[in-house]
């Protein structure tokens, strides 16, 4: 079965990962992240969840009460 980023479409062969035209019409593939694309994501993750973290931390103590109805509702 061949390995194809759900991101940037490469494939991959053994440990490399590499971009390809063509897969032949028979073959069986599985999506996941190749590597470059996975540290993206996670990136992005974190960035997502400090903000979100930050956000709820703002409304516990109550320092920005316009928040309170959008995130408490």
């Amino acid at each position: 079965m061949t390995k194809v980023c759900c991101v940037c479409q490469r494939v991959q062969d053994g440990d490399h990962w590499s971009m390809t035209n063509a897969l032949p019409a028979d073959e069986r593939v599985t999506h996941g992240y190749c590597p470059d694309c996975f540290s993206e994501a996670m990136a992005a993750l974190d960035e997502f969840i400090r903000k979100q973290q930050m956000i709820r931390s703002a409304v516990a103590s109550d320092s920005c009460p316009m928040l309170v109805g959008v995130l408490c509702a």
